[in-house]
């Protein structure tokens, strides 16, 4: 049970792969950051955004069975925005490009992750395929270059749409804000609820919550 008395549910490790000859993918959640606000924590407020990982495995080339090199993956994270913009995209291409610091040396790293449409030699099953792309670039003195692709089926792409569209409010906390609030809302009605007049007096945060 948490400070404001509500019962903590075990955590769930899930993730979406895909698995073909040239590389694997891997897409997983990664819950937002809140933290307590009020005079005494009474309310959660959002502090980071969740996002969509989406991580990459190349195949290892010294493998006679299909292996991937999970060691040495790379990943995108997939915000908000970008998760909205790939569910209104009318055609592909369309790609993302973010900047991020990395290792030990904290060198700097671009990475672009593409979403277009394949061949029918892809590796996929059905007439229409698609092939997702990551490609990264260091940008220390090496300026080393990777890139990995993964051909995916006509149905393994709505999948991909379909959990980033199940995952934008929970990505913002919606689902936890509408859970607290019914929460908030009984409270009331125990308390400051007038059953005639149909009006309830419920205690709100005194500070902005965004």
């Amino acid at each position: 049970i948490n400070a404001m008395g509500r019962r903590r549910m075990k955590s769930t490790f899930a993730d979406y792969r895909i698995y073909k000859d040239e590389g694997a993918l891997s897409i997983r959640a990664i819950k937002p950051l809140l933290r307590a606000a009020g005079n005494e924590g009474q309310y959660m407020t959002l502090q980071r955004a969740g996002m969509v990982a989406f991580e990459f495995a190349s195949r290892s080339l010294h493998e006679k069975e299909r292996r991937y090199d999970w060691q040495n993956k790379e990943a995108f994270l997939v915000n908000v925005a970008q998760a909205g913009e790939l569910l209104a995209a009318k055609e592909l291409p369309i790609s993302f490009r973010t900047r991020r610091m990395e290792g030990e040396d904290a060198t700097f790293k671009n990475y672009t992750m593409a979403f277009q449409k394949g061949s029918s030699t892809s590796g996929t099953t059905g007439s229409e395929s698609y092939q997702l792309y990551l490609k990264t670039q260091a940008l220390g003195q090496d300026k080393k270059e990777s890139s990995t692709m993964v051909p995916i089926s006509k149905g393994e792409f709505m999948v991909i749409r379909s959990l980033l569209q199940y995952s934008i409010p929970h990505m913002l906390a919606w689902d936890q804000a509408f859970a607290s609030g019914v929460d908030r809302v009984e409270g009331a009605m125990k308390s400051g609820f007038d059953s005639e007049k149909h009006e309830f007096h419920a205690d709100l945060p005194t500070e902005d919550l965004w």
